[in-house]
């Protein structure tokens, strides 16, 4: 095995038998400073922040990990191999799957997907959401990224369309007071204004999102990217001639699920990836998916979703 990365990290790395690799917490919050490895190849190590930002969270990675023990750079390809390690725990009940079958006669309504006719909503994938120490971070949020960069990749091959939604406080400190004045403290709202403002670091999506130039990016000011006076995605998507979105994102059940909920009021089938959104806790991302594939759309993990719009494809060509 290769224990040499173009990553400074594996002289001080030891590799287990299970192919996962130890760093010790020098080497770990030596590479909190370190931004990136020279050779991007090897940047996607998400939880190695949390391992050593947070005692619970290094127990509690611990007892994820096959083995145990911190997670180095170089086993990242291993971790990569390993699906499930980080994800939300997530999975349809049995009795509401009976439940959505009895209704709709199958147990995803949106099983053939017309790719000319979607688009992927990206929500909210942003520094301020996605990079250790932000604001608003949402650590589980930096292990769908590589899911959500496969399904664009897929999407687009199929001749689908991705937006990307940023969430922006510009123009929001009268209109959104109820929010920002009244649910959070007066520090957090500042922090929350100053990092989400158009042009700051919180704003700009996270460095490993697979944005293409060919892509979309629009610009919301509220948790719903489809409620009045939010952004021009709707006005965007009719133009587009889509009638069909697959949200992902970050969080869940928030503005994935507010967007979802909205979308499909105002006409879109409407699917949210389970293997593609991330929340806090895994109570709160069963909370929502479950929520809105009871009664306002469908939830598919991302093979799911790319064998739907292959089945939409194939129809097409027939």
């Amino acid at each position: 095995m290769n224990l040499q990365p173009p990553c400074h990290a594996a002289p001080n790395a030891h590799v287990t038998s299970n192919g996962f690799a130890r760093v010790d917490r020098g080497t770990a919050k030596r590479l909190l400073t370190e931004q990136r490895c020279p050779d991007r190849s090897n940047l996607y190590f998400p939880h190695l922040h949390l391992c050593v930002a947070d005692q619970k969270e290094i127990v509690r990675f611990r007892k994820n990990l096959p083995g145990g023990g911190f997670v180095g750079l170089n086993s990242v390809s291993n971790l990569r191999q390993q699906p499930g390690v980080w994800m939300h725990k997530f999975q349809l009940a049995e009795d509401m799957v009976d439940r959505v079958t009895r209704r709709v006669g199958r147990p995803h309504a949106f099983d053939i997907i017309s790719p000319k006719r979607t688009a992927l909503v990206v929500i909210d994938m942003q520094n301020h959401f996605v990079k250790p120490g932000f604001p608003g971070e949402v650590p589980l949020a930096r292990d769908i990224v590589p899911n959500i960069n496969r399904l664009a990749a897929g999407l687009r091959a199929a001749g689908g369309h991705v937006v990307w939604i940023k969430n922006s406080t510009n123009d929001t400190r009268d209109s959104w007071s109820s929010f920002h004045e009244t649910l959070m403290t007066p520090e957090r709202m500042a922090t929350r204004y100053a990092s989400m403002t158009e042009g700051a670091e919180g704003h700009d999506l996270w460095h490993l999102m697979d944005a293409r130039p060919d892509d979309a990016q629009i610009v919301k000011k509220r948790f719903s990217a489809f409620i009045q006076g939010s952004s021009a995605l709707e006005a965007h998507l009719r133009a587009r001639d889509i009638d069909t979105l697959l949200i992902a994102g970050t969080a869940t059940n928030v503005c994935c699920e507010s967007s979802a909920r909205d979308a499909m009021m105002l006409n879109f089938k409407v699917v949210m990836v389970s293997d593609a959104t991330a929340t806090y806790t895994d109570r709160e991302h069963a909370a929502a998916l479950s929520a809105f594939y009871a009664v306002f759309g469908d939830v598919q993990t991302v093979d799911e979703a790319l064998a739907s719009l292959e089945r939409g494809r194939d129809r097409v060509a027939a």
